[in-house]
């Protein structure tokens, strides 16, 4: 697909939208078709030739490592694989134990917030402002002195808030603390700079990649674990590929230590393919997509009379209903797939929609006025 590929066709590598008005990615994205045939290749070679085509299948996971690195402003050094963004919190869970105590923010995903209660780590949460949102500030009021870690989504699942990463990473490092993002709702969909000032960061491809389950990206800056030490170890975390007996560890110190065995190839082909694909779309490209659709639908909502609760940029919209589940079931009955979060109707809206299905959305919603 070509880098000036128009949206109708990219809409094409997306069967699943020919049934359905899909706009529930902040859930599970449908699979693209590249995406579907790298992790398919894997299956081919690996019938016709065994491992004797490894090197076919393991340069790809290491083209997936390159591409996700350039995709995150990172190094390959700094890029491990996981099978989702709950391992990737845990390593950082696992990292950082003992060193002092986290914020999340109030209703946080239980990605975000299982794996430091897990540990045992003292877990303070930002609360809500008034106008429901968790801002900077709201975090600054929540951290003690005690405080080594800030755990946030990028863009929280729930109401779809964009979290500022620069302003959090500045808050972070100002207190003596990391930063630790989870950026599966945005990953795909908003710009990622781990340069900001980002320790950890952790995605999955099944949102808004759209590269299907069991593949995922951890990021650990540089010098972290020169610092703090590798907490957990397996064969591919030693610096040296020998399998001769092992007296002592040498340990590998890059992120691509937390895979410790072998990787999910098929998983890791299919999000190459998936990075490839978002990349040559442009980041910019897709922010002014996403701002169209989101804006039609914002519109159409304020002429029905519905109000929203999430913010202008995020691709999030959570419309505020009377009665969420029975919202959700005349939406699913005109064939309008949404999801029902924290008593509201989440309406997550993707570059590969259109206009119409904003429409035909905006339709659903107006019959429950």
């Amino acid at each position: 697909m070509s880098a000036d590929a128009g949206w109708a066709d990219l809409r094409r590598l997306f069967p699943a939208l020919e049934r359905c008005v899909y706009l529930d990615t902040a859930s599970s994205g449908p699979v693209s078709t590249p995406a579907m045939n790298a992790g398919q290749r894997f299956y081919a070679l690996a019938n016709a030739y065994g491992n004797r085509a490894a090197d076919q299948w393991y340069g790809a996971v290491e083209d997936c490592r390159t591409r996700a690195a350039g995709f995150i402003g990172a190094t390959t050094d700094e890029i491990g694989f996981v099978p989702n963004t709950s391992m990737a919190i845990t390593a950082a869970a696992l990292m950082f134990e003992g060193h002092g105590a986290v914020v999340i923010g109030a209703d946080e995903h239980p990605s975000v917030a299982t794996p430091w209660l897990a540990r045992g780590y003292e877990v303070r949460c930002a609360a809500r402002d008034p106008d429901g949102r968790i801002t900077p500030d709201s975090y600054a009021r929540a951290m003690t002195s005690a405080t080594r870690v800030l755990a946030v989504s990028h863009v929280r699942f729930d109401d779809g808030q964009v979290n500022d990463l620069a302003a959090l990473a500045a808050l972070a490092r100002a207190n003596g603390a990391h930063l630790v993002v989870d950026a599966t709702q945005s990953a795909g969909i908003l710009p990622i700079d781990v340069g900001v000032g980002i320790d950890v960061l952790g995605f999955a491809g099944f949102k808004w990649m759209n590269a299907g389950y069991g593949g995922g990206v951890l990021y650990v800056r540089d010098g972290l674990l020169a610092r703090y030490g590798l907490p957990i170890a397996g064969n591919r975390s030693r610096a040296t590929e020998s399998l001769d007996e092992v007296v002592a560890l040498d340990p590998l110190l890059k992120a691509q230590a937390f895979e410790l065995g072998t990787v999910p190839v098929a998983n890791l082909m299919a999000l190459g393919a998936a990075l490839e694909l978002v990349s040559s779309i442009g980041a910019d490209r897709i922010l002014d997509r996403v701002a169209a659709l989101t804006g039609r639908l914002r519109a159409g909502l304020a002429r029905i009379g519905l109000k929203t609760a999430s913010q202008a940029l995020s691709p999030i919209v959570s419309v505020i209903v009377a009665e969420s589940a029975q919202a959700l079931n005349v939406m699913e009955a005109a064939g309008v797939h949404v999801a029902d979060r924290a008593g509201r109707i989440r309406v997550a809206v993707s570059w590969y929609n259109d206009e119409a299905d904003i429409d035909r959305c905006l339709e659903a919603f107006a019959s429950l006025a």
